[in-house]
């Protein structure tokens, strides 16, 4: 394959030339240089002055450490019994002053950068008996630039015993012997040991490890030094995942890494989510990431399981892991990166690693939190008085005789009636939104232990959740265990046993999901019922019923109840989550090994609904049930090998294998209308229903055969080369095509090794070029998608009805692979000793071949038949930064920025196709795919105000034969004096154009806090719920904006239109679209760490969150981070009665033993 990449040819972002974007870069780079070089030069270099007379020692080093800039670290015992000084010193530097200072003393110091470290001089060594006594050994460790380090694993290497520091850096550790070794070891800092002469109080200084060099990244089927990748891979660890106490493991990412995209579908408890790794690569099939978890793939496919009646919900495959469990989440970007898991890695990798156990001593660990979610703010509707108001205004209008005039409408067996009381007579009348909402609550508890030894490890934890939703009836419950075996057999065998448990149940209240008919709210959610449902009604009316039974009934009335709906409808989710994986490892020799995998998992999941006859939809039907199920099976063995060698001159390693997985899924709907017996539960009562349609099941068996490989060489530490290839061949396609082949490369350079390079790298300490080119692969069509599908056809006859099978879908033998060709180049930067961190990438991905169903004649007996065409284009830029601004034995603040945006293109729909349409809700269609745009662009009708009588007198175009002043005026765009879909053009698009991330951390001795900002910015949001609100139709109560600014005989400049049930306002428009950029902070964490504990206590932790404190946005409806239509990345945007999302505040404790 030959491959010429030019910079001139290259536009990766916003349409400016590369050589552009590089020449701002090395200004910007130059410009930093220059800065801190003058910053470097002016530090640290005042002249010390001095003139003391008796004075102590403290107070003079006091003095010295205040004039010098530095941070002065020693045990204030050291200083105790010296005698006071004279001393006089004039423009000193800082050596000569701690010299002349001690001269007399029994102290001495050493410098680490810019903190002194004063110690008294060691005493002889004296062993004798009573120094073997075995004592107590204390002390504080901080790291070379003063930084107090907590949780640092303090270990006697003699007794195995082992401890870990405290939130203000201290330690002791018991049973302690002169000549004891002991180490010190922190995740980032080089292990440190110590051999101990005394019982003096320690004080332990570490060094900090070159990150970006030597440290570890997990990737596909190993690990490697981050110098040696020549991938884009972002990573969130474990501390970060802990600084907030999620529910489930992506609001832990979200926001965290650039060019990862988290967006809840839904804020109800157990709610969907919607991953996006660097845009979209495909219309037709997911484009979820994959997921590893410990090493095994996992198939990344919920949505058979949240199947409902007339919807469906997103799933959220994340909820089966406990946040807790995990010690690290790497996402892989690129192709280079993702190339090992072939054709499911063209939207990217998500690597998770659970926590292992450690050899020493057991610990054990127990966390709890509350979290009080508060009552949602509601949306401004009309109260009952302004409600019928509106309804008689909207009736005269249309020449209809008012209803709210104070009279019965009766039932056609004059039994029943509901009274429409006159407008005098009301008030605010039922408020159903704040009916339907309350304060949540949310308990979590989880209990771990872990431990062992050198030859097995261990860790076991538990964990439980409950989260009462802030909509009534709503609860989630979620309870997973997990043990994590390792085992040392022999001196070249090893083994590992993960197994994981999970059970969710969520007991949900019917949302977005829920699609809306014509002629009634029946099927609706209960968002959209609260929009909807009638203000002058009590809570215990029953009109949906009565309404049925009217001889007459006002145009367009809504009588509902959605509290009755919402209390006697049953709504259950089930899933059951098993997951057992194994490995064994052997060492054929010392540079080369053996892995043999083996992974089971499943997945079993049901949804109960039934609606009895007190709901509007159980009236209707004579109750209804709903039954799903989903049973999935995974099987996986893998088999590779690894060979590394590392020389002072190379370092390689080597990976080869073979995969096999194997999926199997089982599924089964029943639906039965026409319950006799009026029943609370009716899901198991099933041969008493009047009508139960025929019963569906599927089974579904799909198969990955795949080999693979990666060579990784490094020369000098300073050149990377990697090259990965896999093979995959998958039961997906036609015999043909099953087999796709997808190779990447990358390369890269630690310039700042170079000799030339030395001169600045006190300034630019770490420098790095990557580049990588890689194709991947998606098999986005159903199990069976090739071959030829067969579908039953019922036919009627005199005596009764016959069940044949007939050819839905033609096969296609051509089918194949989509592929995603994708360019990535990064660099990666660190200034001041790298306490200035930047990482750059950009990427141009594109994707061929796309999975659709083609159109073909009828008179071939078929509509479409699948096939590849199209192509789709993603173009990037991706920035990391961190640094620690300031960093003192007392206070620290540590920040990270990321930041990142993406441009998409569909740049072909097949031959002689322009555009799709898709089309969505209560509307007219909503989105349109164009060929030479982005995908998630609106479409629709753009207005100038309402019409005017000049308007009617000019005969101005309308909508479907509205013609009536105040209605929506519709432009005309094509001037041909008539209003259609012609006239309709692009309204926004509900892709953001930037994703930004920041992260602070304060310390301050035993108190941090933890400060979390996320952004979205650029995206629009298609407010559906305004049609219920603001354009004066009456499927909806109208909102409070909607009755103060809406056209009267009086008020003809108003902005919204006339109340009519007759006109063209219920369309999609640009008045619909609301700008839905938003920045949140997301958390806000305090916690305070307890000190002086007992001994059997190690850590006591309190803290107190606040999330979503602060949403400044100006979207109108609950919340902009919204997706109706769940994965659905054709209706990506749109906002129909979301499950709100609201402020959060949660109290917990950490206890350690």
């Amino acid at each position: 394959m030959k491959f010429n990449l030019k910079v001139e040819q290259m536009s990766l972002v916003f349409g400016y030339p590369l050589t552009r974007i590089l020449l701002v870069m090395k200004l910007t780079a130059i410009l930093l240089l220059f800065a801190l070089v003058q910053v470097h030069g002016n530090s640290y270099s005042q002249n010390i002055n001095i003139k003391e007379k008796n004075s102590a020692v403290v107070n003079i080093l006091e003095l010295i450490e205040a004039q010098s800039k530095y941070s002065f670290l020693y045990d204030k015992g050291d200083l105790n019994g010296l005698k006071s000084l004279n001393l006089v010193l004039v423009n000193a530097s800082i050596n000569d002053a701690l010299e002349k200072c001690f001269r007399d003393l029994p102290l001495t110091y050493k410098i680490f950068e810019h903190t002194v470290v004063i110690k008294r001089k060691p005493a002889k060594l004296q062993v004798d008996a009573e120094v073997q006594q075995m004592r107590s050994l204390k002390g504080i460790i901080s790291s070379r630039t003063g930084e107090i380090l907590p949780n640092v694993t303090v270990k006697n290497l003699r007794s195995g015993y082992s401890t870990i520091s405290k939130q203000d850096g201290s330690f002791e550790i018991p049973d302690v012997k002169i000549k004891d070794e002991l180490s010190f070891s922190l995740l980032g800092y080089a292990l440190h040991k110590l051999v101990v002469v005394n019982y003096n109080d320690q004080i332990v200084v570490l060094s900090q490890e070159e990150k970006g060099l030597d440290e570890v990244v997990v990737v596909g089927y190993g690990t490697l030094k981050r110098k040696n990748i020549t991938g884009s891979i972002s990573r969130v660890n474990e501390s970060t995942i802990k600084e907030t106490p999620p529910n489930t493991l992506e609001n832990a990412i979200q926001g965290r890494m650039a060019g990862v995209v988290v967006t809840n579908t839904s804020a109800e408890p157990g709610g969907g989510i919607n991953i996006n790794i660097r845009g979209i690569t495909s219309i037709s099939g997911t484009n979820q990431p994959l997921y590893v978890i410990d090493g095994v793939p996992m198939y990344n496919d919920n949505s058979r399981s949240s199947l409902e009646f007339e919807g469906n919900v997103s799933g959220n495959f994340l909820a089966s892991l406990n946040p807790s469990d995990v010690v690290s989440v790497e996402v892989l970007k690129d192709a280079q990166s993702t190339a090992i898991y072939g054709s499911r890695g063209a939207n990217g990798v998500i690597m998770i690693t659970t926590k292992r156990g450690k050899p020493g001593k057991s610990s054990i660990e127990f966390s709890h939190y509350t979290m009080f979610s508060a009552r949602p703010k509601l949306i401004k509707l009309a109260n009952a008085k302004e409600y019928a108001t509106f309804y008689n205004e909207m009736n005269r209008n249309d020449n209809i005789a008012e209803s709210y005039i104070g009279k019965y409408l009766k039932t056609t067996d004059l039994l029943d009636s509901i009274y429409l009381p006159a407008i005098s007579e009301l008030g605010e009348g039922t408020n159903w939104q704040k009916e339907l909402t309350r304060p949540g609550i949310t308990q979590n508890y989880q209990l771990s232990a872990s431990g062992g030894n050198e030859q097995i490890r261990y860790l076991v934890s538990g964990n439980y959740l409950k989260d009462e939703g802030i909509i009534r009836y709503s609860e989630y419950q979620k309870a997973s265990f997990r043990v994590n075996m390792d085992a040392k057999i022999t001196s070249r065998l090893s083994a590992k046993v993960d197994v994981n448990v999970s059970s969710d149940l969520n007991n949900r209240a019917e949302n977005s999901n829920s699609r809306i008919l014509a002629g009634g709210f029946e099927r609706s959610g209960v968002i959209l019922k609260a929009f909807a449902a009638n203000p002058t009604l009590s809570m215990d009316n029953q009109a949906s019923q009565l309404a049925t039974r009217l001889s007459t009934t006002p145009v367009g009335a809504t009588f509902l109840n959605p509290l009755y709906d919402l209390s006697n409808t049953i709504n259950q989710r089930r899933i059951n989550y098993y997951f057992f994986n194994s490995d064994l490892n052997y060492k054929l020799t010392d540079k080369l090994s053996l892995t043999v995998r083996g992974a089971y998992n499943t997945s079993d999941a049901s949804t109960d609904q039934f609606w009895n006859n007190k709901t509007m939809l159980g009236y209707l039907r004579g109750q209804k049930a709903f039954r799903t199920t989903w049973k999935s099976r995974s099987f996986l063995n893998e088999n590779f090998l690894t060979y590394t060698q590392n020389t002072s001159k190379y370092s390689l390693n080597v990976v080869g294998g073979v995969s096999w997985q194997k999926s199997i899924l089982n599924t089964s709907v029943i639906d039965a209308e026409g319950l006799p017996i009026p029943v609370d539960d009716g899901l198991n009562l099933l041969p008493l229903y009047t009508t139960i349609a025929p019963i569906q099941t599927n089974l579904v068996s799909e198969a990955l055969l795949s080999g693979y490989g990666r060579v990784s060489f490094s020369y000098l530490g300073k050149y990377s080369l990697n090259v990965v290839a896999r093979s995959d061949g998958s039961s997906h396609f036609a015999k043909n095509k099953k087999w796709g082949f997808f190779p990447s490369a990358g390369l890269a350079w630690h310039l700042s090794d170079e000799q030339f390079f030395q001169p600045v790298k006190t300034v630019l300490s770490t420098a790095r070029l990557r580049a990588s080119y890689g194709i991947s692969g998606n098999q986005a069509i159903p199990a069976y998608g090739s071959l030829a599908q067969l579908y039953p056809l019922t036919f009627g006859f005199v005596n009764g009805v016959a069940t044949g099978m007939v050819t839905g879908t033609p096969s296609n033998v051509n089918l194949t692979w989509e592929t995603t060709r994708q360019v990535d180049l990064g660099i990666e930067l660190g200034f001041a000793k790298d306490k200035y961190k930047l990482s750059l990438d950009v990427y141009d991905k594109q994707t061929k071949d796309l999975l659709q169903s083609r159109k073909i004649p009828g008179e071939s007996g078929y509509n479409t038949i699948p096939d590849n065409f199209g192509s789709i284009e993603n173009k990037g830029i991706e920035m990391e930064f961190s640094t620690a601004p300031i960093v003192s034995k007392r206070f620290s603040w540590n920040l990270s920025f990321n930041a990142s945006s993406n441009r998409n293109k569909i740049t072909d729909l097949g031959e002689g196709i322009d555009f799709y349409n898709q089309t969505s809700g209560g509307a007219d269609y909503t989105h349109r795919m164009v060929v030479g745009s982005a995908l998630g662009e609106f479409w629709g009708y753009k207005t100038a105000g309402l019409l005017t009588a000049e308007d009617i007198s000019n005969n101005y175009p309308v909508l479907g034969g509205f013609a009536k002043e105040g209605m929506l005026k519709f432009i005309d765009n094509d001037h041909n004096n008539i209003i259609n879909d012609d006239d309709k053009e692009s309204l926004g698009n509900a892709f953001p154009k930037w994703n930004l991330g920041l992260n602070n951390t304060f310390s301050y001795r035993n108190l941090s806090l933890n400060v979390f900002v996320y952004a979205v910015l650029g995206q629009k949001v298609l407010n559906q719920n305004l049609l219920y609100s603001s354009y004066g139709t009456p499927i909806g109560v109208p909102s409070k904006d909607y009755i103060d600014n809406h056209w009267t005989p009086e008020n003809k400049g108003a902005y919204y239109p006339q109340a009519s049930q007759f006109s063209g306002n219920s369309q999609t428009t640009d008045r619909l679209i609301e700008d839905g950029s938003f920045v949140r902070f997301k958390n806000i964490t305090l916690r305070y760490d307890v000190q002086h504990l007992p001994k059997w206590l190690t850590k006591l932790q309190l803290y107190v969150t606040a999330n979503n404190l602060i949403t400044i946005t100006k979207y109108r409806g609950y919340d902009p981070e919204v997706s109706a239509y769940g994965q659905n990345i054709l209706l990506p945007g749109i906002d129909l009665g979301s499950y709100p999302r609201t402020k959060m505040y949660t109290f917990g404790v950490n206890v350690d033993f």
